[in-house]
């Protein structure tokens, strides 16, 4: 699973991106667009909706993959969580992290998330039409 967020604080739109392989195959994707949230809400929703994703695929094993440090470290307990959303966003990460097996999260480069970023900039676009 790869998963990016995109927000435009000018506009206030925002939108979320994801996509999942399965031996090097898409297998899924989601565009989402979102309004009024910040760039690490919209990479925690973004977390948030590929986990859920997995969960109803019945995954069991898997690499979860994101280009947000904050957000990876947060989730790993490796950083604190000292914002109230994010404390809530997090905690339904985790959450939905305990109906898959077995889980790694790693951080990645922006470049290596091509994907994803599209997705989520494609769900901007989408919520910037919209407004």
């Amino acid at each position: 699973l790869y998963v990016d967020g995109a927000a435009d604080l000018h506009s206030k739109t925002a939108g979320i991106g994801g996509v999942i392989y399965l031996n090097e195959e898409e297998i899924s994707c989601f565009s989402e667009p979102l309004y009024d949230k910040t760039n690490n809400e919209a990479e925690y929703l973004a977390m948030i909706k590929g986990i859920d994703t997995l969960v109803e695929l019945e995954a069991k094993n898997v690499d979860i993959f994101a280009d947000s440090q904050l957000v990876v470290k947060q989730v790993l307990g490796q950083y604190k969580v000292k914002n109230d959303r994010m404390k809530i966003l997090c905690k339904q990460v985790v959450s939905g992290l305990r109906h898959i097996e077995n889980w790694n999260i790693s951080h990645i480069r922006r470049e290596n998330n091509i994907r994803a970023d599209e997705l989520s900039k494609i769900g901007m676009e989408k919520a910037r039409s919209e407004k």
